[in-house]
């Protein structure tokens, strides 16, 4: 099978973003006896505050589905995101929303981290 990637960094004002797609075409996975095919989004997006230039905020986002075949079989169908803000201090708060396959990924995280 195949596996391609592309993507590039976008500079908006004081934020970065990473834009990638990865297309898994018929890909096998011996240890596992499957094979994957589909299209996943990843996105990540980077703002660091010019006030103290240490607090930042951090977005990532999946978005997709693959189908798999094999010992296991089925569809999986992700789309969600998760947030991480920190502060000057140190300090940070997760936070997710979205679902894998229907099961919302909010029930993942513990809210704030240490």
């Amino acid at each position: 099978g195949t596996a391609t990637a592309s993507g590039t960094m976008i500079e908006d004002g004081l934020q970065d973003i990473y834009p990638l797609t990865v297309t898994l075409t018929d890909v096998y996975v011996p240890t596992e006896d499957v094979t994957i095919s589909g299209t996943i989004s990843f996105g990540v997006e980077y703002f660091l505050d010019p006030t103290d230039v240490s607090s930042y905020e951090k977005k990532s986002s999946v978005d997709g589905e693959v189908t798999i075949s094999g010992d296991a079989k089925g569809i999986a169908d992700l789309a969600y995101q998760f947030q991480e803000v920190y502060d000057a201090d140190g300090n940070s708060i997760f936070s997710a929303s979205g679902t894998i396959s229907g099961f919302e990924v909010s029930q993942f995280t513990t809210g704030e981290q240490p």
